[in-house]
């Protein structure tokens, strides 16, 4: 028996017997229990797609007014399957348990926007330097909302289709900036999800 390619550790990859000659076939076979878990596979079947939520905290006085950040800067943590990798961002939902409909828009950020502040109820200001961290924004207006009967809003951005990769690691940034005022009630009356498809 000979082997055909190592892999890990003293595991063969694949073998193969026989000397390749008509009365003699040589025959092939492939372990797929050496094969570890990690990059180094040998694809995959299918996309590898995520529902991910991140933690978003507002305040529930004193209202937003035009121009703030809702909910601060949200860390989009280990969003990416793995450094280096990037994704197809596909929609995104906003839930709303005080019905307000923030209209605004959505940032979103290849690396930390350390230099702008992104603090929650409180005026947005994109620095410089952060400008070029910027590689996705998406309006939120009136008609994406839908009110359930419980006085709840929802809103859908579908038909997204924006690749985004991290700058570094695994985690992007990203902000809600309101064009309009709101009243909400707890700190956790927003809600936001985004649908990727990653690498």
């Amino acid at each position: 028996m000979a082997t055909i390619q190592s892999y890990g550790t003293g595991q063969h990859l694949a073998t193969a017997s026989g000397a390749g000659t008509p009365a003699d076939p040589m025959v092939q076979s492939v372990s797929v229990a050496a094969i570890a878990a990690g990059e180094a596979h040998l694809g995959e079947v299918g996309g590898n797609s995520t529902v991910f939520k991140p933690t978003v905290t507002v305040s529930a006085s004193p209202d937003y007014s035009s121009g703030d950040c809702i909910g601060g800067k949200i860390t989009l943590t280990d969003i990416a399957r793995a450094a280096g990798k990037g994704m197809v961002l596909t929609s995104v939902l906003i839930s709303d348990a005080a019905n307000q409909k923030p209209e605004g828009e959505i940032l979103i950020f290849d690396a930390d926007p350390s230099s702008s502040t992104l603090t929650d109820n409180a005026a947005f200001v994109l620095h410089a330097s952060d400008i070029a961290k910027v590689i996705a924004r998406f309006p939120v207006v009136t008609a994406d909302y839908y009110t359930a009967n419980s006085g709840k809003a929802i809103a859908t951005l579908n038909g997204l289709n924006r690749v985004l990769v991290p700058a570094s690691g695994r985690t992007l940034y990203m902000a809600f900036v309101t064009t309009t005022a709101a009243n909400l009630a707890a700190t956790t009356d927003i809600g936001i999800t985004l649908s990727v498809l990653r690498d």
